[in-house]
């Protein structure tokens, strides 16, 4: 009599205990319900594939920035799923991560990136930036209706290259024969060194190609420049470029060979001119685009669009360390001038 008591009153404490439990988590939820914003929408996952490290470092600010700007709270109504490359052969193992992870659309940062993350899905939403030639590279069909998962930015890059041939005849008229370092392994690369080589020809001057496909082709690059004896180096627009830009302005030096790109990386580390399109137009139409994406719109009818501002910046201190005399006209023209 006594045994059966006490697994009575057992009984009575557990069943009190799970009940005290209960009572704490419908007051848990309530606390959560009244603490969430009904109003508040869902939070989207966005991942974005940079070509590097150092890129994702170097834009990742500019990136946050835009989306802010459109109206997206990082953490609270959005997130991003990074993933980069540590070598440039890593490329697609860091797509095939970051689709893994589900996310509801991605940010493919150059060419290489959107090919790659092209390769793991042609279901969910791809937005690229800073893209070469979407068309020859694959990713799209039209630029007004790309007709895929894919569309984006790009940058103009081959038309970018014509212009650069036209700048190096303008600083420097007196050259006869200019090396161009391009990407191998970009495949909008080719259509840039055509371009540039269409321009030069009719500006008569002399194109030495000089093709790079990782890092360490670069020692091999620069001795083929060395060879050829150029007026002047032009760096066409490649990720694989812009990390090495130091390194290629530091050779230059070496051989007082003026250096002309299509980036800002060059005349920051001293080149002596650089003519891009506004980059922080492209990420706030990125923005733009995420933000209707999410709202349902589809990629494939959404037009690929194209820079409509560019920038010309000429160092000047770098004219006068190689000997040159930039041409006043040339000098009017530009968005900057480093003194």
């Amino acid at each position: 009599m006594k045994f059966a008591s006490l697994h009575g009153v057992a009984r009575t404490i557990l069943l009190l205990s799970l009940l005290v439990l209960s009572i704490r988590g419908f007051i848990a939820q309530g606390i959560a319900q009244e603490e969430r914003d009904p109003s508040e929408p869902n939070i989207a996952r966005v991942g974005v594939l940079w070509p590097s490290p150092a890129s994702h470092n170097a834009l990742r600010t500019r990136l946050e920035t835009a989306l802010q700007g459109a109206g997206h709270v990082l953490g609270k109504n959005l997130v991003l799923e990074h993933r980069f490359p540590q070598k440039r052969d890593g490329i697609d193992q860091s797509a095939m991560e970051l689709v893994n992870a589900k996310c509801d659309v991605y940010i493919a940062v150059g060419t290489p990136a959107a090919v790659s993350l092209k390769r793991q899905t042609s279901q969910t939403p791809i937005i690229f930036y800073d893209v070469a030639d979407p068309v020859t590279a694959g990713l799209i069909k039209d630029l007004s209706r790309p007709g895929t998962n894919v569309t984006g930015f790009s940058a103009l890059a081959p038309e970018l290259s014509a212009k650069l041939a036209e700048l190096s005849r303008d600083a420097l008229p007196a050259m006869s024969r200019v090396g161009v370092l391009w990407d191998r392994e970009n495949p909008g690369n080719a259509s840039q060194l055509e371009k540039f080589i269409t321009a030069a020809r009719s500006l008569k001057l002399e194109v030495v190609p000089v093709g790079i496909r990782n890092d360490a082709d670069f020692s091999n690059a620069f001795e083929s420049v060395r060879k050829h004896n150029v007026g002047a180096l032009v760096v066409l627009r490649s990720s694989t470029n812009i990390e090495n830009a130091r390194r290629i302005t530091s050779f230059a030096a070496t051989r007082h060979l003026p250096t002309i790109g299509a980036f800002p990386q060059l005349v920051e580390h001293g080149g002596l001119m650089a003519y891009y399109p506004s980059f922080d137009e492209m990420w706030i139409g990125l923005a733009r685009y995420v933000s209707q994406i999410l709202s349902g719109a589809r990629p494939e009818t959404l037009p690929v669009q194209q820079p409509a501002r560019f920038e010309l910046v000429v160092n000047m201190k770098a004219a006068t360390s190689l000997g040159i005399t930039i041409p006043e006209s040339l000098a009017l023209r530009a968005d900057r001038v480093i003194r």
